[in-house]
């Protein structure tokens, strides 16, 4: 057996990267949460080939100082955090220089900033094996980063990807996850040109589930706002017996972070008893605020899972939360949101609403157990042909 050895710096940062970046998803998870701590009211993303291509998030936040462009790309650099007291009291979505740095090491990077106080913007292209370009631009304040050649240099993990469309679909749900929780900003999705999501900043909840999950699912709508003095429960829960055959469409955040918790799932399973039938999963988006210093978020390297100090206490009173808001609520609520709607003269001919639908048929096809090869669920192959859609 060979002796143990200290690893170079350039194969640390691929190990370290593998981490982060397991597909475009992580990638566009990376750069929405950065754009969000950047305090943007606006986020653009466009991918081409399921982002595996191309990449490119835009936003109209603060920008990237100057001094701080060709930083950002380092490895262990943040503005987040100066002391080990500020790894326990985390209030921001994650690290843009860890982020960026993770990036960097599997594909080619471009970064347009312009930093607020500055007239002029700056440009840093940054290439695989190459050292990083700075030079001076003019732009708007705000930043657009752009990621290509994803794996390229390391075609073991491009090899592992999946197909365009499995890809393209995760990014979809890591926008949705986004979008949905966070009706304050606008979200704007294109997916090789063709715009998939568009709603704009300071949405209602109602009006943002409707523009991106329809009138079904909005019209079944009862918005939870629970507050006590260590706890707050925003969001909200679909009323039975509109639901889903899995669990996809069960969104849970902690201070606006997406995260994957089973024990939230199953405390809102059970909430909804014998509501549903067997089978059946709700449809939620609830995000859950503690006190930030209950809260790791480095348990994980792509900031999917936290660990939560009593974290049954929450499963509690969330499960409560949810059992009492199911009790029978005012008819005039949906009376009142079908007015709405007829004022907005939605088309169900229109693409955006055809892509909803195919993204349900998709997405079921896809997690449900199967015997038929996804790339025929998916359309790629055999004779698959979408005649309707069972609710």
């Amino acid at each position: 057996m060979s002796r143990v050895r200290k690893l170079p710096d350039d194969l640390v940062s691929l190990i370290s990267a593998g981490e982060v970046i397991e597909n475009p998803a992580s990638i566009v998870k990376e750069l929405i949460e950065n754009s969000l701590d950047a305090e943007s009211e606006n986020i653009e993303i466009e991918i081409t080939d399921g982002g595996i291509k191309q990449i490119r998030v835009s936003d109209d936040g603060s920008g990237i100082h100057p001094d701080d462009c060709e930083v950002s790309i380092q490895r262990h650099s943040t503005s987040k955090i100066s002391s080990r007291t500020d790894i326990d009291a985390i209030h921001t979505y994650g690290f843009r220089g860890e982020a960026l740095a993770s990036i960097t090491s599997v594909a080619d990077l471009s970064i347009k900033t312009r930093f607020g106080a500055f007239d002029s913007g700056n440009e840093l292209i940054s290439r695989q094996g190459e050292s990083p370009i700075l030079s001076e631009i003019s732009r708007p304040v705000g930043t657009t980063i752009e990621v290509t050649n994803l794996f390229s240099q390391v075609p073991a993990r491009r090899k592992h990807l999946d197909s365009v469309s499995t890809e393209g679909y995760r990014i979809h749900e890591v926008i949705m996850k986004h979008a949905i929780i966070r009706n304050d900003i606008g979200f704007r999705f294109i997916r090789d040109g063709e715009i998939i999501i568009d709603v704009p900043k300071n949405q209602s909840r109602r009006e943002r589930v409707l523009d991106i999950w329809g009138l079904e699912i909005a019209k079944s709508l009862i918005e939870i706002d629970f507050q006590e003095s260590n706890i707050s429960i925003i969001g909200f829960i679909v009323r039975p017996p509109t639901s889903r055959g899995n669990r996809q469409r069960e969104y849970f955040s902690i201070r606006k972070r997406p995260i994957e918790e089973n024990k939230f799932s199953l405390a809102v399973e059970s909430a909804y008893s014998t509501l549903l039938m067997t089978n059946r999963y709700p449809i939620c988006a609830l995000d859950i605020d503690v006190n930030v210093e209950r809260v790791d978020a480095n348990v994980h390297p792509t900031k999917r899972e936290v660990r939560i100090e009593n974290i049954d206490e929450i499963v509690k009173i969330l499960r409560e939360v949810v059992k009492n808001s199911l009790a029978p609520s005012a008819d005039h609520v949906e009376s009142s949101l079908q007015e709405y709607v007829e004022t907005m003269e939605i088309d169900s001919t229109h693409p955006i609403e055809e892509r909803k639908k195919e993204l349900v048929i998709l997405e079921e096809g896809l997690l449900s157990p199967s015997s038929t090869p996804k790339d025929e669920i998916l359309g790629l192959g055999g004779s698959f042909r979408i005649i309707g859609q069972v609710s």
